[in-house]
């Protein structure tokens, strides 16, 4: 009896060794739960909580939950505030873009944390959305090139 019981708590113990904790964590450039940046969408691993972007292969590109089961590797989940994940994050690569037409600019959108692999989407200082992509926005987005002018160069008319 005793070498039974020893026998399945041996079972127990390996079997939770294997047990995957990432379920609902939100993984930089890896992904949300159990769907992967990456890999072909197929309709077993589509989950009601996990929004996605693919490409013509059905390949995931992008992925995003407003969901707060889900949570970051540094604790991070919806419905926290901007400033803890700023605190955990440090700061953000960039938090607002501006909307331009024609080289004129008509609006900014600045409800965002950008970070390497992760975007915390905000609403009144509250995260409402967090996407995990595979390419880092680092090389994606082009910020200005300041330009120094002097103030004796002549400005063209």
């Amino acid at each position: 009896m005793k070498k039974i019981i020893l026998l399945l708590l041996l079972i127990l113990f390996v079997s939770c060794l294997n047990k995957d904790y990432s379920e609902f964590q939100i993984i930089d450039g890896k992904g949300i739960g159990k769907l992967r940046l990456g890999k072909k969408l197929n309709a077993k691993n589509i989950n009601k909580y996990i929004g996605y972007q693919i490409n013509s292969d059905s390949i995931i590109t992008e992925l995003y939950t407003s969901s707060k089961k889900y949570y970051t590797l540094k604790g991070i989940r919806v419905g926290d505030k901007v400033q803890v994940v700023k605190h955990k994050y440090g700061k953000p690569f960039k938090q607002e873009f501006e909307l331009k037409k024609g080289g004129v600019i008509i609006g900014k959108i600045d409800e965002f944390l950008i970070y390497k692999h992760l975007v915390f989407y905000h609403k009144n200082d509250t995260i409402i959305s967090i996407g995990v992509l595979k390419q880092s926005l680092f090389g994606q987005i082009k910020l200005p090139e300041l330009k120094k002018v002097s103030n004796t160069e002549k400005k063209p008319d």
